[in-house]
């Protein structure tokens, strides 16, 4: 797990060391460097250790130089991939490295096709003249790119680019309007004018002075699996018995992200069952007990038998870490569960170097509570209009709770996210601010380059590709596509490797990922139940309440705090005088929502954090509007 940096057509060593070098945490074991005075390409690396701890740094070669890369990430099948290489290739590492390089020299650019794995990967071929940039299926490994004053430059983190003279930070503002919306800037769109993220599952080839982008793999168009429930049962054993064990494979100590939830109880379970040593597993206890699942995590360590390891952090430690989000975040990403993601990857990494994490499972197996309020909302549009009206009202009036997903905050969502086009019902389920906010949220400034239809882009795309597919593979390869890729894995990434920490996602293994998203859907939503199948397989191996128990989260008592012990943090950023000055938000709105809030009269919980996020990244990274 790396941190890698580079550039081609203008650059020296020294900016190529300092873009490397902003990036250490993520590699902080050894560093490496390939530059071309001719050419003007430099590859710069930043090094985590996990396999082949003595010979895999990088840029890694082909036997005769002409091809340079460097990798972030891990490739799960490079030792079968290796032996099919083997009879015309000298290979002078045991590394997963070094098997790109070569798979690339016999298959171009279809080598993408063939690894499984998560990966951020650029390579110089210098025979012909092209830079290949390339990401994961599912976006594990970020990776920023941008063409400025002849320069195509990337970088895992858009942090490392700023480290080139050629490369400008100025506010995009139509990606501004998107974070409101969907707290966070969907692929290929970043927060800067003329810097973009590799879509995951694309590849882009530079060359004479042009980017050009493609996808390389699709979960579409889908085909339902006719299979019958026993079927179903046997197959995912299976596979999840094989992918698991093929994300063990580390020369550092490994560990599971145990939070007691089905997705991380059932990797716990079948990493013990492969391994020689009881596994290590570890989470992380809350004091505010509507938000503690740490219960739930012993309760499955100790049925699996694993070496289990639980620590306590109190208000303090989490207040202590918020400021560390403007150090993470590069870009605003408005999940808060980024700080207990954070503490327990600081915990676990003073114990273990890797660790495995359920990412993926809930939208692969319709786990979110979304997938069941989507079920329910064509019995409330059947109500009679009045009758839909004196229940929204009723709703409305319902107190305010402060409790982990409280009935109060649900309903109001349910109520508020009324819309017939399901992704967008789905978008405004999950988001911070209403697009008819905007008029009121934003300065007249910004509002002059509003397009609310801009807004939307991203959903229509997501339409548009599933179209032909029925209702709950739209939502399933929506929530990949958008929340998976821009704020789950996001989250997982920064948080983990700001501590050194590796973090494999098994669910998000390409096979088994086709194999849940084509399962029926009465698999996998039974009723209100989600993950139906799953549970039922886990049932005799973790018991019945430990599979069947209400989903949780990584949530955190925001909306106490925001009111309570963060308020003088909340004001600093937010306060009538800075958002005048700033000249980006209306300070009016802003200060009845806080006003709202104090007072119990409203929830605003998503909105002032979400605002409160925007506010430190554009203190530390933004200066230009």
């Amino acid at each position: 797990m790396c941190g890698i940096a580079g550039f081609i057509g203008r650059g020296d060593e020294k900016v190529l060391r300092a873009m490397a070098n902003s990036l250490r945490y993520r590699g902080p074991d050894d560093d490496g460097y390939f530059f071309s005075r001719d050419n003007k390409v430099g590859l710069g690396f930043r090094r985590l250790s996990i396999i082949d701890l003595a010979g895999g740094n990088q840029p890694m070669f082909n036997e005769d130089k002409t091809i340079s890369l460097v990798f972030n990430g891990e490739i799960y099948n490079y030792r079968g991939l290796r032996k099919n290489l083997e009879a015309k290739h000298i290979f002078r590492t045991q590394s997963d490295t070094e098997v790109l390089v070569h798979l690339y020299e016999e298959h171009g650019d279809d080598f993408l096709k063939k690894i499984e794995g998560m990966f951020a990967v650029a390579l110089w071929d210098s025979k012909q003249k092209r830079m290949l940039l390339a990401r994961d299926r599912f976006g594990e490994k970020p990776l920023y790119w941008t063409i400025m004053d002849g320069a195509l430059v990337f970088a895992s983190e858009s942090k490392a680019l700023f480290c080139h003279p050629g490369v400008r930070r100025e506010l995009d503002r139509a990606s501004l309007g998107k974070y409101m919306f969907y707290e966070h800037i969907p692929a290929p769109a970043t927060i800067y004018r003329g810097i973009f993220k590799m879509p995951p599952a694309h590849f882009g080839v530079y060359e004479k002075g042009e980017m050009r982008v493609h996808e390389y793999f699709s979960l579409l168009p889908s085909r339902e699996l006719h299979i019958s429930e026993g079927e179903a049962l046997e197959q995912l054993d299976v596979m999840l018995d094989r992918v698991i064990a093929s994300r063990l494979v580390s020369d550092v100590p490994l560990g599971i992200f145990l939070s007691g939830g089905i997705d991380s109880s059932t990797i716990a379970y079948y990493a013990e069952k492969h391994s020689i040593k009881p596994i290590k597993t570890f989470s992380i206890s809350f004091e505010k007990e509507s938000y503690d699942e740490s219960r739930w995590a012993r309760m499955v360590a100790d049925s699996i038998g694993s070496e289990h390891y639980t620590h306590t952090f109190t208000k303090k430690d989490f207040f202590g870490s918020v400021r560390k989000i403007s150090e993470l975040l590069d870009e605003p990403m408005a999940d808060p569960s980024i700080l207990p993601t954070y503490l327990l990857s600081q915990f676990t990494r003073s114990r273990v170097t890797v660790a495995l994490g359920g990412d993926g499972g809930d939208e692969l197996l319709l786990g979110y509570q979304t997938f069941r309020a989507h079920r329910l909302w064509p019995l409330f549009r059947a109500l009679p209009g009045a009758l839909r009206k004196g229940v929204a009202a009723a709703i409305g009036k319902l107190p305010v709770s402060s409790r982990y997903f409280s009935a109060d905050f649900v309903l109001k969502k349910f109520i508020e996210g009324g819309n017939d086009r399901p992704l967008l019902r789905n978008q405004l389920w999950l988001g911070a601010f209403q697009p008819s906010e905007y008029r009121m949220l934003f300065s007249q400034n910004i509002l002059a380059d509003f397009r609310e239809d801009a807004l939307y882009d991203d959903i229509d795309e997501v339409e548009g590709l599933t179209s032909q597919e029925e209702l709950y593979r739209q939502l399933s390869y929506a929530y990949l596509r958008h929340y998976l890729a821009g704020e789950i894995l996001t989250k997982v990434d920064r948080a983990s490797m700001y501590n050194s920490l590796e973090v494999r996602s098994p669910f998000l293994d390409s096979q088994l990922a086709c194999f849940l998203f084509n399962m029926p859907r009465a698999l996998k939503l039974r009723g209100l139940t989600g993950k139906y199948i799953l549970k039922k397989l886990m049932v005799p191996r973790i018991g019945r309440r430990a599979a069947y128990r209400k989903k949780q989260g990584f949530a955190l008592p925001l909306a106490s705090w925001l009111k309570g012990d963060l308020k003088n943090f909340r004001d600093e950023y937010l306060k009538g005088s800075r958002m005048k000055h700033e000249g980006i938000f209306n300070a009016t709105y802003i200060a009845r929502l806080l006003d709202e809030h104090d007072r119990g009269a409203h929830d605003h919980r998503k909105r002032i954090w979400t605002l409160l996020i925007f506010q430190m990244w554009n203190e530390r990274y933004g200066h230009t509007v």
